[in-house]
């Protein structure tokens, strides 16, 4: 199985994991726009981080962009626990959602951990 996924500008998957089921769990950034067969996600502004969870296949489950438009957001690390849950780390500059827990940084560059359940 291989899957392309990018459009004009950069694009990096920073890492990947796999859960109990066997889908895979990807995180990086996009400069652009990046689609993982769920919808087309935007970039604010920069580089915005990204989180995809994809069926063994390769096909899109649910993809979040995670950033503003400041300049430089990305998720470096992704794991999943004993109970499914997506755990993601890395740095942002500006701010970042969430979902429910909008973080804005302190300084330059700070570094971010966040939950999502299965």
């Amino acid at each position: 199985m291989s899957r392309r996924f990018g459009g004009k500008g950069d694009e990096a998957p920073l890492s990947v994991a796999r859960d109990p089921s066997g889908n895979i769990l990807l995180g990086g950034f996009t400069s652009k726009s990046i689609d993982f067969g769920t919808g087309q996600l935007m970039s604010a502004g920069g580089h915005d981080g990204f989180l995809a969870k994809l069926t063994a296949a390769g096909d899109g489950t649910w993809a979040r962009l995670l950033g503003d438009a400041s300049f430089y957001q990305e998720v470096a690390a992704v794991a999943v626990d004993a109970n499914g849950n997506v755990l993601a780390a890395g740095a942002f500059s500006g701010a970042m959602d969430f979902g429910s827990l909008p973080l804005q940084s302190a300084g330059a560059t700070d570094a971010f951990v966040a939950k999502y359940p299965p």
